[in-house]
């Protein structure tokens, strides 16, 4: 770039100018401090004035109390952890419920099917169709504690909805054939017969 400019040369001159730059500004940020330390005054600083106003200090937030905070009484309980109980949210209940049983998959469908016609705003018959289809993809588990945990899952998902509601006899229904038969009746003996 410059031939004429040693590394020597230029480095002093970026010094120079680095210094120059820090004195200026500290000339122009403290020279009160230090026209103040050179004179033998303390250099403590002053405190900002308080602005005047129409609203008194102590009210606009509130006065600071200075009494000591009472202390609360507490109690300790001597219940031990055999007779406590709790009370689960009904969705923790199915949720919990489901886990433990055979038709998870099919109340995993059931629920699925059940936010997808919520968010279209769909009438009660669509809800039947929809259900009936899938009570019919799962012929085997007709007669078994599986149908019954089904029925009670569709019961208590609708339980609190006032536009759709199910009776327990009516999904039942679901589960048979036009003729009142039973769809499909197994042969063979599962884990859920009695």
């Amino acid at each position: 770039m410059f031939k004429s400019i040693s590394w020597e040369e230029y480095l002093f001159a970026v010094g120079c100018l680095a210094a120059g730059y820090y004195v200026i500004a500290v000339a122009i940020f403290y020279s009160r401090d230090i026209v103040a330390k050179l004179k033998g005054e303390s250099t403590s600083k002053a405190k900002p004035e308080i602005s005047k106003s129409n609203f008194p200090q102590g009210k606009f937030m509130g006065s600071i109390s200075t009494s000591v905070r009472k202390q609360i009484p507490t109690k300790q309980s001597i219940a031990s952890s055999e007779e406590l109980s709790f009370e689960s949210q009904p969705e923790e209940l199915l949720a919990a419920n489901r886990a433990d049983s055979a038709g998870v998959d099919m109340m995993d469908a059931l629920e699925e099917v059940f936010m997808y016609l919520a968010s279209k705003k769909k009438d009660k018959a669509t809800y039947v169709e929809k259900i009936t289809r899938l009570v019919q993809q799962r012929p085997e588990f007709s007669g078994t504690p599986v149908q019954q945990e089904v029925v009670s899952f569709i019961h208590e998902y609708f339980k609190g909805n006032q536009s759709i509601s199910f009776s327990v006899e009516e999904l039942e229904s679901l589960w048979l054939s036009a003729n009142g038969e039973v769809i499909h009746q197994s042969t063979t003996k599962n884990n859920y017969e009695k």
